[in-house]
């Protein structure tokens, strides 16, 4: 899939999924972002979820996703969550992030980044994937630290389903 079909597909995927398209600033280096608010009984309440899709040269390293997913999770926090909307963090409410990095073909130090990457947040998730476009495989976190064995097999399931093609074609049929 190229990166001009995947990202024509994915707001109706998102969409789907109950997400709407939040508009991009024009200094803000992401392809697209999304949210949705939904009330989640096993959380804090209200989950603030934010989508960040970004396309990446095969260049980029470690420290270069880690910064770019730092980034968009203090985006989120700070300036796309709405206390009046989406609550205060901790009391009635949580974020998640989700990073979604779109590849032609994965490196082995991306694959690295996403199976290590893991920041601790409180009352929040930062939950990056890395999507190589030349196979539609995803790519994220599959450990489950301590703290988050309530949340981390959600997450990747979530990822799956939001970002994957190959989730797409399974709901499809």
């Amino acid at each position: 899939m190229t990166l001009q079909e995947y990202t024509n597909v994915l707001p109706g995927w998102m969409k789907y999924f109950g997400f709407e398209e939040v508009p991009v600033h024009p200094q803000f280096n992401a392809l697209k972002i999304f949210r949705r608010t939904k009330f989640e009984a096993t959380k804090f309440g209200n989950e603030a979820v934010y989508c960040f899709v970004n396309h990446v040269p095969e260049t980029i390293t470690y420290n270069e996703l880690s910064q770019i997913s730092s980034t968009n999770f203090s985006y989120a926090a700070g300036t796309l969550m709405s206390h009046y909307n989406d609550g205060v963090r901790g009391i009635g409410s949580m974020l998640v992030v989700f990073n979604l990095f779109l590849v032609e073909k994965i490196s082995q130090e991306q694959y690295r980044f996403s199976t290590d990457y893991c920041p601790k947040h409180f009352a929040a998730a930062e939950f990056p994937s890395v999507l190589d476009l030349s196979t539609s495989n995803i790519y994220y976190y599959q450990k489950t630290p301590v703290w988050g064995w309530a949340y981390y097999n959600g997450y990747r399931t979530r990822s799956f389903q939001f970002f994957s093609p190959q989730s797409w074609a399974r709901v499809g049929k």
